[in-house]
């Protein structure tokens, strides 16, 4: 299914349609974010910040896929890229879990 999808992108891209983009969820979930999956299949709430992360800095970041340039991260004291010192120009909250994460949108 991988391999299908990453071909109709190709075939897509190459026909002119330069606003499709894959995102392979192999690279938003490594062995990393694995190790926050308690039952080997769903991420807890630092997996799923992880993977959001990543999503964003792939969409967002330096070389981003979609905009640009908008996403700037830190890591925090528990490894996640987030400043968790300081407000920033947008609040990302995990309140389920009880962590307030800043991070930098532009």
């Amino acid at each position: 299914m991988r391999d299908l999808l990453k071909k109709t992108v190709e075939l897509l891209r190459s026909r002119g349609d330069e606003n499709l983009h894959l995102v392979d969820g192999l690279n938003l979930a490594d062995e990393d974010v694995r190790m926050s999956m308690p039952d080997d299949l769903h991420p807890d709430g630092n997996g799923y910040e992880k993977i959001g992360t990543r999503f964003a800095e792939l969409a967002f970041g330096p070389k981003g896929l979609l905009i640009p340039g908008r996403f700037q991260s830190q890591v925090g004291k528990n490894g996640n890229s987030c400043n968790h010192n300081e407000k920033q120009d947008h609040e990302v909250a995990m309140p389920a879990v009880g962590v307030p994460c800043f991070c930098t949108l532009q």
